[in-house]
């Protein structure tokens, strides 16, 4: 368990240094300071710490090119849920993704939460079948999925 220092308020900074804990270095005191921005990255994290206590599974491999996708899932089996991190860096041409989550039962029915960078989220029944085939899309380079499910 760790924490990590963000100095910026978008979903996909704030994404990427959240785990267990999380420094925020922001300048609070700025008057143009998103603050409504602010608050629900707090709240994210605060809603994604539990998953750290589970299992971690990579989803891509590990790599600090600028030219790819990279993403990884945490899983809590005692609780039946997840969530799911991606992020498509800034020079991947690649507008989509499929993934493959782990841990899944295939005949198990999850409510699916996919949650972009703006924090517009789109909530949907799907099977693990269908978890352990997912395509994402993310039009915008340097922009995030957070995916959540649990087990129904």
């Amino acid at each position: 368990l760790s924490a990590t220092i963000v100095w910026e308020t978008e979903a996909y900074a704030t994404r990427s240094a959240g785990a267990a804990g999380i420094c925020m270095e922001w300048d609070m005191l700025d008057p143009k300071f998103p603050i409504a921005q602010g608050r629900a990255d707090i709240e994210e994290i605060k809603t994604n710490q539990k998953y750290w206590q589970g299992d971690f599974y990579p989803l891509t491999p590990y790599s600090f090119d600028p030219n790819v996708w990279f993403g990884w899932q945490l899983d809590r089996p005692d609780l039946h849920e997840g969530i799911a991190l991606l992020f498509r860096r800034h020079d991947c041409a690649y507008t989509a993704m499929q993934i493959g989550l782990h841990a899944l039962k295939t005949d198990g029915v999850y409510r699916v939460e996919l949650i972009d960078e703006d924090r517009h989220s789109q909530i949907s029944s799907m099977s693990g079948r269908q978890l352990a085939n997912l395509e994402i899309k993310l039009p915008e380079t340097q922009s995030s999925m957070l995916v959540r499910y649990q087990q129904q």
